[in-house]
């Protein structure tokens, strides 16, 4: 008996180890975060043949404000778009002709597929809108409502960025 119990408790400690077991679409529906500026961004994960992608729905501050563009450097020098209550655009992107492009509806998260050996989602990329940058990334659910994106360079998880998003109800 106490072999079983033993052999019992010692299984459950193992696939408790492994962490929160996902299915591919468990990272579909709507999440959010908040950015370096303490400002709620909202997320749209839906899927395309086997990828994910995430682009954003919602914004706290969706236009410009005067803060922005005094901390900004008055990027309204160079970009005549990005103005004083206008919404949000990609001017930083490094394709010019997407430098008009609406920050709401913008892709995010581009194409990552789930990997069920390491039970995350990888092989794809996050953008980073406020620097212009694309990032490898991977996606990991911690539990099912909080998600760890984590993008990164030159194929190095550990010289990157983690960020939480919370799934919202």
């Amino acid at each position: 008996m106490k072999k079983f119990f033993f052999s019992v408790v010692g299984l459950i400690l193992i696939i408790s180890a492994k962490g929160f077991a996902s299915n591919p679409d468990d990272i579909i529906g709507k999440w959010m975060y908040f950015n370096e500026k303490g400002e709620q961004v909202n997320i749209e994960v839906y899927k395309e043949g086997d990828r994910y992608f995430g682009k954003i729905v919602w914004l706290q501050v969706p236009n410009y404000t005067a803060e922005f563009l005094e901390d900004e450097g008055h990027p309204e020098k160079d970009f005549p778009n990005v103005k004083l209550g206008a919404a949000k655009i990609d001017y930083k992107n490094p394709d010019a002709a997407r430098r008009n492009d609406p920050i709401i509806g913008l892709i995010i998260l581009k194409g990552v597929k789930y990997d069920a050996d390491d039970d995350e989602w990888n092989d794809g990329f996050v953008y980073k809108a406020d620097e212009g940058k694309t990032y490898t990334c991977f996606v990991k659910l911690e539990n099912a409502d909080k998600l760890k994106l984590k993008g990164y360079i030159l194929g190095m998880p550990w010289l990157g960025k983690t960020r939480y998003w919370t799934r919202m109800k």
